[in-house]
């Protein structure tokens, strides 16, 4: 009777490990990719958005539409450097100086001389800061661009006008690699999580609707670029964007979900991994 139960014993337990083994050996589906994939991601995304965006920027700046831009920028230029003369901030180079065409290359404003009277009329001259400047000639030439009504409303015009260019460059931009390329392919993927080998997701763990690609779209072009843009510089905005990211990451650390990610339901996954919730 001993004998009989010490073997009704070994067998629950060898039943109770076989049990166990096959729980540990259950797949995992859905899991997050692993740091370095995470990580590398964004950075050709961003690699590639800057190429992109460069490559459109410069095309604006070639034909009519930027014709407004070129203009109101000779403007304020020519301002500040007649503000310079007359401030004893910068001097006139002329043609004749050896100096002239180095400056001319690096896209100084030309002017030419009218004044008859003038010993060097006919003749082309840039102006150029003097070398030493003292603190009265520096506030003198500040203050003078400040209370310059004319000045000051080109560079509103000037500033509203670039902010406008670069946002079209941007979301043209965007609008390629965030939305039409993840909405082409059922992974949902951009072409950094083509390199990456990962995927998007609904959080619900079925494959990202197409109204989650345009949330997470419309998101980085508002709220990642737009509002940046406006307040910091190209590169300003791209580091904002990239340490609030990365500080929501950390702190979600079991999914490594983004702004984007909480924003449209969605979450990055290992490609590999991917089983929909009903297939499980």
């Amino acid at each position: 009777m001993e004998e009989q139960l010490q073997v009704e014993q070994v067998q629950s337990s060898e039943q109770v490990g076989q049990e166990t083994t096959l729980e540990e050996k259950k797949p995992v589906y859905n899991t997050k990719p692993r740091f370095l994939a995470r990580i590398l991601s964004p950075i050709v995304d961003i690699f590639l958005l800057f190429l992109l965006f460069f490559g459109v920027f410069q095309l604006e700046m070639s034909i009519p539409i930027s014709n407004d831009y070129h203009r109101v920028r000779e403007e304020l230029i020519t301002i500040s450097d007649t503000t310079k003369l007359e401030t004893n901030y910068g001097y006139k180079l002329y043609d004749d100086d050896e100096k002239y065409n180095a400056y001319v290359a690096q896209s100084y404003q030309t002017y030419k001389v009218e004044d008859t009277e003038d010993p060097y009329y006919n003749h082309s001259y840039v102006v150029v800061n003097n070398s030493e400047i003292s603190k009265e000639v520096n506030t003198a030439y500040q203050d003078s661009l400040k209370n310059n009504s004319t000045y000051q409303a080109r560079y509103l015009t000037y500033k509203a006008t670039r902010y406008g260019l670069t946002m079209l460059a941007a979301g043209s931009s965007e609008l390629v690699l965030f939305l039409l390329i993840p909405l082409i392919n059922k992974r949902r993927a951009t072409l950094g999580r083509f390199v990456a080998i990962t995927s998007l997701i609904h959080t619900k763990e079925v494959k990202a609707k197409w109204w989650q690609v345009l949330v997470r779209f419309l998101f980085i072009l508002v709220v990642e670029t737009a509002l940046p843009l406006y307040f910091f510089t190209e590169l300003g905005a791209l580091l904002v964007v990239i340490v609030i990211n990365l500080i929501v990451t950390l702190i979600s650390r079991k999914t490594s979900r983004t702004l984007r990610d909480y924003v449209s339901f969605t979450r990055i996954i290992n490609k590999n991994s991917f089983k929909p919730i009903n297939e499980q």
